[in-house]
């Protein structure tokens, strides 16, 4: 397994408002150069549904990853949503993008997305986590 250019380390802060899950932002709020992925009010309550659902179906280092078709499934979100909101979540370094995934059996799997240390201590943080 490789891991991906979006899964490289970054420096996180563990606060939870500087990761944008404090405050949902009205559009009057967000200037033209916005780069969050999600133009809704509940951009923040979409990242932590996939954040939980990635604390709960994937494990840290790339053991276990999903690619968006099971995030899809369990959170009703499009394809567009989930791929702007995991992206958001890799560049923010609370998820790692891996490619080159290999099955149990040793066949191909192609890329995935799994939780990383700083999307797990976020977490914990706002008393999200697992199967809370």
């Amino acid at each position: 397994m490789i891991k991906g250019e979006r899964g490289d380390e970054r420096g996180n802060s563990s606060s939870c408002q500087s990761l944008g899950f404090a405050k949902a932002e009205s559009s009057k709020d967000r200037g033209a150069n916005d780069s969050s992925p999600i133009k809704t009010k509940n951009k923040g309550l979409d990242r932590i549904k996939i954040l939980k659902f990635l604390s709960n179906n994937t494990l840290e280092n790339g053991e276990r990853c999903v690619s968006f078709a099971p995030i899809m499934a369990a959170t009703g979100m499009s394809k567009q949503r989930v791929s702007s909101v995991v992206r958001w979540l890799s560049h923010n370094g609370l998820a790692d993008f891996y490619k080159g995934l290999m099955t149990d059996d040793g066949d191909f799997a192609g890329a995935g997305y799994c939780i990383s240390g700083a999307g797990s201590k976020i977490l914990e943080n706002i008393g999200e986590g697992k199967n809370d």
